[in-house]
């Protein structure tokens, strides 16, 4: 018999459905790693650059920035600078020998946050991050991403590059305590969700496919639920890879992972990377 939070009630919504991906969701990042500075763009400050990193099949990633203008540079400023991951793999972004702050996470702010050096920030497909970046009182500082970079200064500056840190940021610690939005031990809704890997047919085609809950494409659980609902869900992946996780429409907020209860600002997502053998 069909569980009762998955029978297909009409009065209901359809939350997500996974689609079948043959292509490794790293593997034009991989191609990118350690190709260093593609190029670069000089933007003065204050005004707030947009880093956007978009890396098409077989090409380096592009580079847009928005409303650059000569403006005279403030001392000691901090610069908002968003990256945008439109790439279907992880990207990381960091300052090169500088200090930041990770402001907000998908459009949510962050509050709080202490200042930060020397660490990448990892962006699931899909996702963005806003970083305030700390322009020194002499010269410039520049962001990165694998194979592009964004010079943020004077008009005409220069800063040096630096390789990915080993380190990444954790946001589930990071920014001033908050409770979440309820409490997930009240949810009205508990789903589970199995990310897996199945050598298979599909559609007629061979290939290793990706299952949910140890199924394949159209054999997958619908997580139907009714507007107001309180959704628990319990994201598990076992497919070797990481895979970004997304509710179209919908944000979602991290309460825990691997067991760890997230006790910094609240960490409200639209795009959840979760690594290979994370819960």
């Amino acid at each position: 018999m069909t569980p009762p939070d998955r029978r297909p009630f009409p009065d209901r919504k359809r939350i997500h459905r996974a689609a079948p991906q043959r292509r490794s969701l790293c593997s034009s990042h991989q191609r990118h790693l350690d190709q260093g500075v593609a190029h670069e763009h000089r933007v003065p400050i204050p005004r707030p650059p947009d880093l956007r990193a978009r890396r098409p099949a077989g090409r380096r990633p592009r580079v847009g920035v928005r409303r650059p203008g000569e403006l005279p540079r403030r001392r000691r400023g901090t610069v908002r600078v968003r990256v945008v991951n439109t790439d279907n793999s992880t990207i990381a972004a960091w300052v090169a020998r500088g200090r930041f702050r990770v402001l907000a996470i998908d459009g949510g702010e962050v509050a709080g946050g202490d200042e930060l050096t020397d660490l990448r920030v990892g962006i699931g497909a899909g996702g963005r991050v806003d970083l305030g970046v700390r322009v020194p009182d002499a010269g410039a500082v520049r962001v990165q991403v694998a194979g592009a970079s964004l010079v943020v200064g004077p008009a005409g500056s220069t800063a040096p590059t630096a390789a990915m840190p080993a380190a990444s940021f954790d946001p589930i610690a990071y920014g001033t305590p908050a409770p979440p939005p309820f409490d997930p031990a009240t949810a009205d809704r508990r789903f589970a969700y199995d990310i897996g890997h199945l050598p298979g047919f599909l559609g007629g085609h061979p290939g290793w496919w990706w299952t949910i809950n140890g199924r394949m494409v159209p054999h997958v659980p619908m997580y139907m639920v009714s507007e107001g609902d309180r959704v628990a869900m319990r994201i598990t992946n076992a497919s070797g890879e990481a895979h970004p996780m997304h509710l179209h429409g919908h944000h979602l907020t991290v309460v825990a992972r691997n067991g760890v209860p997230a006790t910094g600002a609240p960490w409200v997502v639209d795009s959840l990377d979760v690594g290979h053998g994370e819960t």
